[in-house]
């Protein structure tokens, strides 16, 4: 059986398998990434999936290429009623948050919602709030209608992503928001593992 390879994005270590049964911790450097050097040298890399960066390695010289181009779209991975009588949603690949407010008929992006890049699997509301639980790492972010849009991780984030659940989460497919003052999270575990998580906070 050929050489298995699985890496985490967020953790130095990643594992590997020659057979298939047993897995080994490799570090990071030993991950056969794919080159991202073009052939004089420049590295190049994109931002938030709108901006190609490309950057000298010596002169740090960087230049920025707007991508401009019409594509189908990305496809809707999740929808439920907000805090606020709207509808709201997750785009697929890139994560997107949308809402869609049924009384004025008006639908609009309001951008990134979490530092993963895959889908919102689980929402919930709770106390005006917008609970999203997101794949992969099984990340929380809270979003507050009512406040201006800047997302990001801290304090004063909107929405703001308060990080990973933890190990044993990796795919938070159903929150339950309300009970006890408490949001529920449940989920399936990474790639490979057996099992799940549960989670109350």
């Amino acid at each position: 059986m050929g050489r298995f390879i699985r890496n985490f994005p967020s953790q130095t270590n990643g594992f590997e398998s020659e057979d298939g049964t047993k897995l080994v911790q490799i570090s990071e450097s030993d991950i056969p990434f794919p080159n991202r050097d073009l052939p004089d040298g420049r590295r190049f890399s994109l931002v938030d999936n709108k901006i190609l960066r490309i950057e000298h390695p010596v002169t740090k010289e960087i230049k920025e290429i707007a991508l401009q181009y019409e594509a189908a779209g990305a496809l809707i991975f999740h929808v439920q009623s907000g805090p606020d009588k709207r509808i709201y949603g997750s785009s697929m690949l890139p994560l997107r948050l949308f809402v869609y407010d049924p009384e004025n008929k008006v639908l609009s992006n309001l951008g990134k919602a979490s530092h993963a890049n895959g889908e919102i699997y689980s929402m919930g509301s709770f106390d005006g709030k917008l609970y999203l639980g997101s794949y992969p790492e099984a990340r929380l972010s809270v979003f507050d209608p009512k406040r201006p849009l800047q997302f990001g991780d801290k304090e004063d984030s909107n929405p703001r992503d308060l990080g990973s659940l933890g190990e044993g989460l990796y795919r938070p497919r159903a929150m339950l928001a309300g009970p006890h003052g408490r949001v529920y999270i449940g989920g399936y575990p990474d790639y490979g593992l057996l099992g799940g998580a549960n989670q109350c906070l």
